[in-house]
């Protein structure tokens, strides 16, 4: 039995940036998280990723469902929808974890208060940038 083009493509197109994810993902593996551009590098993969594997499960829905294979475009539309709400879920759980510590010392000082010139109340009395 043939495969159905319809949904061949909408696997291949649902297959990408998952493949790109995860040849790109294991380079993290290799560099500290602590650097702040590292870790902005790898807060924008994620937001790349969960962007492009909604926007590639949308594509695919519609091609499935215009084909008649309503089941299938009801399960990559499940992955769509997943990936959109996992995408503000996670980068918001990112953010509040990168916002926590401050950059100059990495000591658990918000990084705010090390901007507004406020790190020395804040700042763990070990750390070298204190007052």
């Amino acid at each position: 039995m043939m495969p159905d083009n319809v949904a061949l493509f909408a696997t291949i197109i649902l297959l990408l940036p998952m493949i790109y994810f995860l040849l790109a993902a294991p380079a993290f593996l290799l560099v500290r998280l602590d650097i702040p551009p590292v870790a902005l590098l790898l807060r924008a993969m994620f937001n790349g990723y969960f962007l492009t594997l909604a926007i590639a499960g949308v594509i695919g829905t519609i091609a499935v469902a215009v084909a008649g294979r309503l089941v299938l475009a009801i399960g990559i539309g499940l992955i769509a929808a997943f990936a959109a709400s996992s995408r503000r879920w996670f980068l918001r759980q990112m953010d509040a974890r990168l916002s926590e510590r401050c950059w100059r010392c990495r000591c658990r000082a918000p990084a705010a208060t090390a901007a507004l010139g406020w790190h020395a109340e804040q700042c763990d009395p070990a750390c070298r940038y204190r007052g």
